[in-house]
């Protein structure tokens, strides 16, 4: 794993030398921004919950950003609006580091829409050079419960599915494909293969611990075996971001920058090698939208 550094009021100038030079070499640069919209609209107070957030996004903050300039040693997080007030850069300061990235550099980014509004919406910074998001490589990539078959068949049977597996036994033990199948079996088997359903006992249920997904923490663990760290862990109980210092969320912040570097080599080198018009597909149709 790489170093992350943190880029504050504190940083030496020799250390912000360094990463201005790397960004206006690199060709290929990881970039990722963290939020907090505590002063959103009343209103999503009231809808947002823990399994649904609608950000208001004219009242949200950005709280830093993260560059990784590909091939660097180091990731780079930059604290603007973090709870170590005396620490942080202003919006000025922020957009003249983005200032620096070479205007030919590929910006790789999880999200990408969500990414560009958010900078040019918070800090008043459009983003000029060419975007690559990595989630959309992955929607392209592969289907919602896809997963790799190794995994499944070293896949140990989820607690819920073997309580299941007496009643199964049972049920099946004389089972006739000839002859229609007995309620008990009907019901046994539509608990395993409904299509709505996300039960541990079902197949869904099953596949949803194996599956690629879309999420880049996800991907990442699943890919390349490593966990990364989580929202809800980093804030360790804070409301958001911006109760946290920069110290706090660096390797967090830092790392999703870094991540998505590997994740784009990853689908572009199998794209390349398996299907080539994949390729060209994304890039003329999928990304542009």
């Amino acid at each position: 794993m790489i170093e992350t550094v943190l880029i504050d009021a504190r940083t030496s100038s020799y250390i912000i030398e360094q990463m201005v030079a790397e960004l206006r070499e690199a060709h290929i640069i990881g970039i990722d921004c963290e939020t907090q919209d505590e002063a959103r609209h009343a209103g999503l107070n009231v809808y947002n919950n823990l399994k649904r957030h609608v950000f208001d996004h004219r009242r949200t903050t950005m709280t830093g950003f993260s560059l990784y300039p590909n091939g660097s040693k180091r990731a780079y997080y930059i604290n603007l609006a973090h709870a170590d007030v005396e620490n942080r850069l202003t919006k000025g300061q922020g957009r003249a580091i983005l200032a620096k990235i070479n205007p030919a550099a590929i910006l790789l980014t999880h999200k990408a829409p969500f990414e560009m509004v958010m900078f040019e919406q918070c800090l008043d910074y459009k983003i000029v050079n060419e975007v690559v998001c990595t989630l959309q490589m992955a929607v392209s990539d592969h289907g919602p419960d896809e997963y790799d078959w190794q995994v499944f068949l070293d896949a140990e049977l989820p607690a819920a599915l073997k309580g299941k597996a007496r009643d199964i036994i049972e049920a099946f033990a004389n089972y006739n494909p000839d002859k229609s199948m007995t309620s008990s079996q009907s019901e046994l088997l539509g608990m395993f293969i409904s299509k709505t359903s996300t039960a541990k006992h079902s197949y869904n249920g099953f596949v949803e611990t194996l599956r690629y997904g879309y999420s880049l923490k996800g991907l990442v663990e699943r890919l390349f075996g490593h966990k990364m760290t989580t929202f809800q862990e980093v804030l360790n109980g804070k409301a958001h971001m911006g109760e946290l210092t920069g110290e706090e969320v660096v390797s967090y912040g830092a790392g999703d920058a870094y991540w998505v570097v590997p994740l784009f080599d990853f689908f572009r080198t199998r794209w390349l090698r398996d299907n080539p018009g994949l390729m060209r597909s994304f890039l003329t149709q999928e990304n542009p939208m």
